[in-house]
């Protein structure tokens, strides 16, 4: 039986799609319920350093840039050593269902809160404690990400 890849990447356009339309709508308006007429700190604060108001373009560039991460560096990794299903899987599912939903909630989040950054929230919103706990959580979790890349770096070199 021969595959196709052209299958695979309307697949994955259908599921985006219906992913778009369907879930990201319904978190929108049931969990953030944005206000379009609500300023953002971009426009309260302008300072043309930290605070500038910027067209969607690049708005979406800084976007982009920000939810990369490990996964365009680990995907090929997991399709290589696992084949092509977990790596679609990690694709289609992972990017949705973990990094949208993450990145769309930190923005909000920063958004309605003057456009403090996750340590501030932190502190503000539960604890001192809960602040310390977030800088060391980030600190462990770099760590473990610099280290499952040298692993598969590695493994991958050696094979």
């Amino acid at each position: 039986m021969q595959f196709y890849p052209i299958w695979f990447v309307i697949l994955g356009i259908v599921i985006y799609a219906l992913a778009y339309y369907i879930y990201a709508r319904w978190y929108d308006r049931n969990v953030w319920e944005p206000d379009p007429k609500r300023a953002t700190p971009a426009h309260m604060y302008m300072d043309g350093i930290t605070f500038f108001p910027v067209g969607k373009w690049v708005l979406y560039g800084f976007q982009f840039k920000g939810i990369a991460g490990l996964g365009p560096i680990l995907g090929p990794f997991i399709g290589l050593f696992y084949g092509w299903l977990p790596a679609l899987l990690w694709l289609l599912v992972g990017n949705f269902f973990i990094g949208w939903i993450h990145d769309y909630s930190v923005l909000f989040l920063s958004v309605r809160n003057e456009g403090k950054t996750l340590g501030p929230l932190s502190y503000e919103l539960i604890s001192p404690r809960a602040r310390k706990a977030l800088i060391g959580f980030l600190f462990f979790y770099l760590i473990l990400l610099i280290a499952t890349f040298d692993v598969l770096c590695s493994v991958f070199f050696m094979t």
